[in-house]
């Protein structure tokens, strides 16, 4: 692909699977495969977007360790420009992308610990009450993280 890449209709740009390569890349900084030429066809869109759907398929969450979960996706359904698969593909891209991995930062950027200096807290065995504290906050997905992160802040 030549950048920039722009989306004017979604449900239509999405449906050779090379933008959605394209946002992939951007996205994971990895090269994935495609296929390419000035005139593809329907076999070659629902390879693209396969292609999208495996490395999605293999990529674990990094907050929660499980694989991402692509319920009712298809190839074939995006390359038809289906829009409730299509919303649910870029719903689930937008949840592995931004709300889980930010989330999985919210226990680094916590203090480790306030009473106790890092090497009493190592000595025990266990992770520092601070931050067990915070991995007990954040437990139950991206979802209900930034819901409670959206009642905190909003009380």
């Amino acid at each position: 692909y030549k950048p920039p890449l722009e989306v004017n209709d979604l449900f239509e740009d999405i449906k050779d699977g090379v933008k959605l390569l394209a946002l992939l890349e951007v996205l994971s900084g990895q090269r994935l495969p495609r296929e390419q030429g000035r005139q593809l066809k329907r076999i070659h869109w629902v390879s693209n977007i396969g292609t999208a759907l495996k490395f999605l398929e293999g990529r674990k969450s990094l907050y929660r360790g499980s694989p991402i979960k692509l319920v009712n996706i298809h190839a074939t359904d995006i390359a038809d420009g289906r829009p409730s698969i299509v919303l649910g593909l870029i719903w689930t891209v937008i949840l592995y992308f931004q709300i889980e991995e930010l989330t999985s930062n919210l226990t680094s950027l916590q203090p480790l610990s306030t009473s106790s200096s890092s090497v009493e807290s190592s000595e025990a065995g266990s992770p520092p009450p601070m931050k067990r504290k915070v991995v007990q906050r954040f437990q139950g997905g991206a979802k209900k993280a930034l819901l409670r992160w959206v009642e905190s802040t909003a009380a």
